[in-house]
């Protein structure tokens, strides 16, 4: 079985202080209103996504006199960048093109919702940088910056019907804490 998504509805946000009130739920919880206290930029947004970039290297064993050499791959931790295409903004005060330039280098928590509010969307925090300013004449201006995530990001895949954080997230109940489990977990429990 085979699906389509498009992003109609994103939303995105960036802010220099943790969200407030403190996500309850974990990242399928999360809302952009959590998000409150920076900038939220999602009509500026013409892409973004979360880029994986897998840590592999090999050691090679030399051949022997029954053997054949081989090399043996190593995994590491997995890095990611947020990559976002934007249009610029330097004509307007406090906007995307200001926001990255007055904060380059800050650490920055951010919110990307590919439905809204609803899954899937990923949360985490990013390394802010400078984006371009300027270009071509008589053409809408646009730039791309890639934003190093600081630790791996949390996602929350699905639909507003049924959804599964991506790592799992603990929930407050009332008096106790339950984690909820994606099924890789559970999967990977029973055997």
């Amino acid at each position: 079985m085979s699906t389509v998504f498009k992003i109609e509805n994103g939303t995105f946000a960036l802010s220099l202080a943790a969200p407030t009130p403190p996500v309850t739920g974990g990242v399928c919880g999360a809302l952009i209103g959590d998000y409150a206290t920076g900038e939220t930029f999602s009509c500026q947004i013409t892409s973004g996504m979360l880029t994986a970039s897998p840590n592999v290297t090999s050691e090679t064993v030399p051949a022997t006199w029954c053997s054949a050499e081989e090399t043996i791959p190593s995994v590491g931790v997995t890095s990611y960048s947020l990559d976002l295409s934007y249009l610029q903004d330097p004509n307007v005060v406090d906007g995307l093109s200001q926001f990255l330039f007055e904060h380059d280098t800050e650490l920055a928590y951010f919110y990307m919702g590919l439905d809204a509010d609803n899954p899937p969307k990923a949360t985490g925090q990013v390394r802010l940088v400078s984006g371009a300013i300027g270009g071509a004449g008589r053409v809408a201006l646009t730039a791309t910056v890639s934003l190093p995530v600081d630790t791996k990001p949390s996602i929350c895949f699905g639909d507003s019907t049924a959804s599964a954080p991506v790592p799992a997230a603990v929930v407050a109940d009332d008096a106790s804490a339950t984690t909820t489990t994606t099924k890789r977990e559970k999967a990977s429990a029973s055997s």
